[in-house]
């Protein structure tokens, strides 16, 4: 163990550590290094050394599972991403675009608030930033449709919401241009967000529509993952097929 690589985990003698040596460090060790964010890992020229407990996604393709079935830290998983990579990608490989809704379906509140208390309020969902951050490096294209109608009722600014969804959508580094944000509603108490007909907000299929355009892709080639009713309706209203969140994560990524 390099002099190196216990000045990054802060090893002492009160912190008992396993460490793997790795020959091959995995496909997905592009995208592991941005997720160990208390420096879990140390990659030199030939190996790659885990910390545990480690990300599950960092370790190779050779079969190895997570020690003791511990989960990451970071992101939560169990299950060896990198093994099951191939069966994950044969699942969902019709879908050249996958859209999801926000709020419940990829973070919830910090405060275990049903609904926002302010604009950062918010954590990823266990397992959610690993998943897309597969997904991206696979190639899939993303996108993030979200109704935050409390703009409508003056809980929060439209720049501040925004600002934290683009906070959050560098995470997984998805493009500016791959938010859609509807601040209107229907019974909304400031006026300019009163709005009984936006074909934006779902159940309308607006934003939907204007995500395949912009990404040019086809309805058949499309998936929207949500958590609430009017995320399926705007997936019908869109012609795109639709799986709930819970679903979707624990049917492909077991979280």
């Amino acid at each position: 163990m390099t002099e190196k690589f216990k000045y990054m985990v802060g090893l002492s003698d009160k912190m008992p550590v396993t460490l793997i040596p790795v020959e091959v460090p995995c496909q997905a060790a592009d995208y592991c290094e941005t997720l160990t964010d208390q420096a879990m890992w140390y990659k030199s020229a030939t190996h790659v050394w885990f910390l545990k407990p480690m990300c599950a996604a960092c370790i190779t393709e050779s079969g190895h599972q997570p020690l003791h079935g511990d989960r990451c830290a970071h992101c939560q998983m169990t299950e060896c991403i990198c093994v099951n990579e191939e069966k994950i990608m044969s699942g969902i490989g019709k879908y050249k675009f996958i859209v999801f809704d926000a709020d419940g379906t990829l973070v919830t509140t910090k405060s275990e608030q049903t609904f926002r208390q302010t604009p950062d309020d918010w954590k990823w969902l266990p397992g959610r930033l690993h998943a897309l951050k597969l997904l991206r490096h696979r190639g899939v294209k993303l996108a993030i449709c979200t109704n935050q109608g409390g703009v409508a009722f003056g809980y929060m600014q439209a720049q501040d919401i925004l600002a934290e969804l683009t906070r959050m959508i560098k995470e997984v580094d998805i493009p500016a241009g791959g938010l859609y944000v509807c601040y209107t509603h229907p019974k909304a108490k400031i006026e300019q967000y009163r709005d009984e007909e936006d074909n934006r907000r779902k159940p309308g299929p607006g934003m939907i529509l204007e995500a395949m355009s912009d990404f040019s892709v086809e309805p058949e080639g499309t998936l929207f993952v949500g958590d609430r009713p009017e995320d399926e309706a705007a997936a019908k209203a869109a012609g795109v097929d639709f799986q709930s969140s819970d679903s979707f994560f624990e049917e492909f990524f077991k979280v």
